[in-house]
């Protein structure tokens, strides 16, 4: 930790807090959330989604592949309530400064993961990374998404959000127009 981290300093390690609705309507406070691997910076919660009993939680700034590579989280929840990490998701390709996790979409047996600063198109121009549940409950990459026209500064995959059959992404530098 530098010489400038002290306690009124904020590390942005992240955390995500689960809350659920109880029979009176009221929402409670069930259990927060953490990544087993966080460290500084890593900006864990930065962005969340949820379908049923699996939630994923974007890192953005994880570094398990480069500089703010980024990485995503999959939790499942056990028969008892209990949140339980399952899975550990980072881009095939990874490369520092790519923001994988920026955006996360899950929906019943996919999960969307956007990298707006992978390069593919040129610098910021962004991709969304597509994974499947297995058979096995774990998840694996199944496709990169980039669009056709893509360019310098385009950031897509800044958002996203999909169900079982279609995927939206936002792309907020793009300039067509």
């Amino acid at each position: 930790v530098g010489s400038h981290m002290t306690a009124e300093w904020p590390v942005y390690s992240g955390s995500v807090y689960v809350f659920e609705r109880q029979s009176s309507g009221d929402w409670i406070e069930r259990q927060k959330l953490l990544a087993s691997d966080q460290t500084y910076w890593d900006t864990f919660g930065w962005s969340v989604s949820i379908s049923g009993d699996i939630a994923v939680i974007g890192a953005k700034l994880s570094d398990g592949a480069g500089v703010n590579s980024g990485a995503a989280y999959v939790f499942e929840r056990r028969g008892n309530g209990e949140w339980v990490e399952r899975q550990k998701l980072q881009a095939w390709d990874a490369a520092a400064e790519d923001i994988f996790g920026y955006s996360v979409s899950v929906s019943g047996s996919f999960i969307a993961v956007g990298a707006y600063g992978d390069s593919d198109n040129g610098d910021l121009s962004g991709s969304v990374y597509i994974f499947s549940r297995q058979a096995d409950g774990s998840w694996k990459g199944i496709q990169k998404l980039v669009p056709t026209d893509g360019k310098i500064g385009d950031h897509f995959g800044i958002s996203v959000s999909l169900t079982d059959l279609t995927v939206v992404v936002g792309a907020n530098g793009d300039d067509d127009s």
